[in-house]
């Protein structure tokens, strides 16, 4: 989790060739015109070139004021207010689809404007931790300035609902809780985290995030800010950001994203599991892989090595061969992981790896399943020689009170 750096003038977040408004497609963002093996930064940002797939709005937990913030729809306002205890919690998504999956996503960055003084009435430097999470489930942003869901035609995300309704024109969709559950309706872990002070900009890293919902790895159902801080004695319990909706287009959200639309798609096949391995060889499988968008398959080249070998194996690091189906003779069973790296006619590349677990565990020998309430009582030992794991202990204790124990090797 990394604190992002403030930014003052948006001239300087991007440099990028302007696409004029009239020529671009109604979602595509600026961009510098592709030619082969060429790096482009792409600015997503409301109204900028034409592009028009930003949703934001923000949910709300609170309750005090009338009608209760949590039943309301702020899809429309031209501000996203984060407050203090998650009682404010702002949604941003931005349609990625004009990059190719295949694009090597080299950077991705989010930068709001921050409307809100630090310290409301004093001139003390306070900071508001606003963390980012990935979040999990589609929502809707709705087509409400500050209004509650009371008329027909009405519509959005609200705090208590990811799609919410007008009785009969549409069927609730609810959060997990009240404001987002963690873990269900939004990744628990944060993906990132900036320190908000006076207003300004204020940037994220969100490049691991980007390059999951560029290449359908994970669904793009955008991200939400929820506040780390809570309630300090003289800070403001808020901040308040620039939206997609706001009349200044230029501080309006931007995601920048920075990437190579030339680089194959590689595809290292489905991991393997063998538990009755005899010493044979193994099929390894990267003929699924491809060229970028108009590229030629025929030219594309491939490399096989090993990115982790099993214990007690002297091939760590090997080559193993270069070619779209490659046979692998691995010299001990275990855990390894294979890298496969393919290359096209314009110097481009990408990987990716599969996992082998070769285990020779004889037909009558018995096994042990460990279900999610075994693993969470487990304890692992690792012996100095090796980094992996190689004893595991479970204890528990029969009706007299007796501990027993059991150790296994791995």
């Amino acid at each position: 989790m990394t604190a992002a750096t403030r930014l003052t003038p948006l001239l300087s977040l991007v440099t990028l060739v302007l696409l004029t408004a009239a020529a671009a497609p109604a979602s595509q963002p600026a961009s510098a015109q592709a030619a082969p093996h060429t790096i482009i930064t792409a600015a997503f940002q409301q109204g900028l070139a034409g592009y028009s797939g930003v949703r934001d709005t923000w949910v709300s937990s609170l309750d005090w004021d009338t009608p209760p913030q949590h039943t309301v729809n702020y899809g429309q306002n031209d501000g996203l207010t984060l407050s203090r205890n998650d009682g404010d919690n702002p949604l941003l998504a931005f349609d990625l689809t004009s990059i190719t999956p295949n694009s090597a996503i080299l950077s991705a960055t989010l930068a709001l404007v921050n409307t809100t003084p630090a310290g409301c009435n004093v001139t003390a430097p306070w900071v508001r931790r606003a963390e980012l999470f990935q979040v999990l489930r589609a929502w809707d942003e709705g087509n409400q300035v500050e209004s509650p869901i009371n008329a027909a035609g009405k519509h959005g995300a609200t705090g208590d609902n990811a799609f919410d309704y007008f009785p009969g024109q549409g069927a609730d969709v609810p959060w997990n809780a009240r404001g987002m559950a963690a873990g269900s309706d939004y990744l628990a872990a944060p993906s990132a985290a900036a320190d908000i002070i006076n207003q300004g900009w204020y940037t994220w890293p969100v490049t691991s995030l980007v390059r999951a919902w560029v290449r359908n790895e994970q669904p793009n159902d955008g991200l939400v800010l929820r506040d780390a801080s809570g309630y300090q004695d003289g800070n403001c319990d808020w901040r308040t950001f620039v939206s997609s909706q706001a009349a200044d287009a230029a501080h309006r959200p931007i995601l920048t994203v920075t990437y190579n639309p030339d680089t194959p798609w590689t595809v290292a096949g489905p991991d393997q599991v063998n538990l009755s391995w005899n010493g044979g060889a193994v099929t390894l499988d990267g003929s699924a892989s491809r060229d970028r968008p108009g590229g030629n398959n025929a030219t594309l080249t491939f490399q096989w090595r090993v990115a982790q070998a099993a214990y007690g194996s002297a091939l760590n690091g090997a080559l193993i061969g270069t070619a779209a189906i490659q046979s692998f003779t691995p010299d001990v069973p275990g855990e390894w992981d294979i890298e496969l790296t393919v290359t096209n006619d314009v110097g481009a590349s990408a990987a990716d790896a599969v996992h082998l677990r070769l285990l020779a565990i004889p037909a009558g020998h018995p096994r042990i399943y460990l279900d999610p309430a075994k693993l969470a009582i487990l304890q692992a030992r690792a012996i100095p020689s090796n980094p992996r794991w190689t004893q595991l202990q479970a204890e528990a204790s029969d009706p007299s009170g007796e501990m027993h124990a059991r150790w296994w090797g791995c």
